[in-house]
């Protein structure tokens, strides 16, 4: 929301940021469904990085990582039938995904606050 429509309101709920347990239980959660190769540690640190982001910022990440790897997968399989026949199913969501994604991804938790 912009700042003028938050004017109107008579009063504002202070929801504070996930813990860095809470971002790491969160995205584990999120992801459960996902075939992932991702350590303890591994998830450790991307809790770490994701400092500042709120559940929704978690949520989209999460969803946008699990889409990459599907866009991936689906374009292998529109361009390379012998490669498509090969790779039956989508390979695990990695630490590198995660990477790509948190280059262009802007945290929404801190624009307005």
């Amino acid at each position: 929301m912009d700042a003028a429509a938050l004017r109107r309101f008579d009063f504002r709920l202070n929801i504070p940021l996930p813990t860095l347990s809470a971002r790491q239980s969160l995205m584990m959660a999120l992801l459960r469904d996902v075939y992932t190769n991702l350590t303890p540690e591994q998830w450790l640190g991307l809790a770490e990085r994701t400092q500042g982001f709120s559940c929704v910022d978690l949520e989209t990440l999460c969803r946008n990582v699990a889409m990459n790897v599907v866009r991936e997968f689906t374009l292998v399989k529109e361009e390379n039938a012998e490669a498509a026949q090969k790779q039956d199913s989508m390979r695990a969501l990695c630490v590198v995904d995660f990477e790509r994604c948190l280059e262009t991804f802007q945290s929404a938790a801190g624009e307005h606050w």
